[in-house]
């Protein structure tokens, strides 16, 4: 007669594991994401493009160009 996995064995196996720590991370980005589309009165996605420090770095107007 076969004996029952033990849950630790089951939760621990990569193929459970794998997906599911991938399903953690996507939801964990998508979170953080969401809630600072919540905080910040500019698109959170266009933050950087809207800095701006990046906007002159990538403007060709630098007052130490030499």
């Amino acid at each position: 007669m076969r004996s029952m996995k033990k849950t630790e064995d089951i939760v621990m196996h990569p193929l459970w594991i794998g997906p599911v720590m991938l399903m953690f991370m996507v939801v964990m980005i998508q979170t953080l994401h969401t809630l600072t589309h919540w905080r910040m009165e500019i698109d959170a996605d266009a933050y950087c493009r809207n800095n701006a420090e990046w906007v002159e770095s990538n403007t060709g107007y630098n007052d130490d160009d030499y």
